[in-house]
């Protein structure tokens, strides 16, 4: 306040030896008092700095021996997470796996027709002996029974069309 009062508004006559002198003096009186409390603000800031530096040490220990209690729990956690990927992968192939072995078993049946195209009647005669056995069951192929019973029954008679033919071709 008693700064704002001595020198605000002033307005010095810096044209004279005595003014420029005054307006010199008031400067140099300002800028050591702007200069010192930079100075001042720094030597009462420091201890409060020291003091957020040992906080931050502090904090920095804890949290380590927080961790390090932590871990042993997440590594749990995470095997545990790891096993069930692992059970859920396990399921998955072996769904797979059985799918597959079903549609493969179907194939089978389905190229039985295909193999035996150009074979002599005999030759058929024995594929349909072979193939008329085969357990189409839902015990065989579980869900896909009604389809191998369907492919197995175009394909038988797929083949007695074929033997048919190859008798009236070995016929002629």
């Amino acid at each position: 306040a008693d700064l704002r009062h001595r020198f605000e508004n002033v307005v010095f006559d810096v044209t004279t030896a005595k003014g420029d002198k005054e307006a010199r003096a008031a400067r140099l009186e300002l800028v050591k008092l702007r200069s010192s409390l930079e100075a001042k603000r720094k030597e009462l800031k420091a201890p409060a700095l020291e003091f957020g530096k040992q906080i931050d040490v502090a904090a920095a220990r804890i949290a380590a021996a927080i961790k390090s209690l932590e871990d042993p729990i997440d590594a749990q956690i995470k095997a545990d997470e790891a096993r069930r990927e692992a059970e859920r992968e396990a399921k998955r192939k072996a769904e797979a796996e059985r799918v597959a072995k079903h549609e493969d078993g179907i194939a089978i049946i389905r190229e039985y027709a295909t193999r035996c195209a150009n074979w002599k009647a005999a030759d058929i005669a024995n594929a349909i002996i072979v193939l008329e056995p085969v357990q189409t069951t839902e015990a065989e192929f579980e869900e896909f029974a009604l389809t191998a019973t369907r492919v197995k029954a175009e394909t038988l008679g797929k083949l007695h069309e074929l033997r048919q033919a190859a008798l009236e071709r070995e016929a002629e």
